[in-house]
């Protein structure tokens, strides 16, 4: 009878749960068109691996086959991406978006993609 409670145990410390895994989700309706021919919204939602921040996030987008652009995006203190216009695009024409997160630990190794989005939206040609 004195094993009973080891295996009960084994069980509980097998069966806690692992560490916490990081994610990054587009908030729902995003990437969107702008308000203006030529614009495209993002908003996402970034959580971090348990122990890590998010230190950055980047949108990189282009024209398939085209030369890309990134542009840097603003973090909100909850360490989502605040909605961010990308404008300047040629109205009615479809762009491949790529989302970037960097987190970062305590540690010498500097920050680490936790994940890429990547989304292919056509910008409103009329509004």
């Amino acid at each position: 009878m004195r094993a009973l409670p080891a295996v009960v145990l084994a069980l509980l410390v097998t069966a806690s749960p692992a560490r916490a895994e990081g994610k990054v989700e587009w908030v729902k309706g995003y990437p969107k068109g702008g308000p203006k021919p030529g614009q495209i919204l993002v908003k996402a939602k970034a959580v971090p691996d348990k122990g890590c921040e998010i230190v950055g996030a980047t949108v990189d987008y282009f024209v398939n086959g085209g030369v890309g652009r990134e542009i840097k995006l603003k973090l909100n203190a909850a360490g989502g991406i605040d909605e961010t216009v990308i404008d300047g695009l040629d109205p009615g024409v479809t762009y491949v978006i790529f989302l970037h997160v960097k987190q970062t630990a305590n540690s010498s190794e500097g920050p680490t993609e936790l994940a890429t989005l990547r989304e292919v939206m056509a910008t409103p040609s009329k509004r």
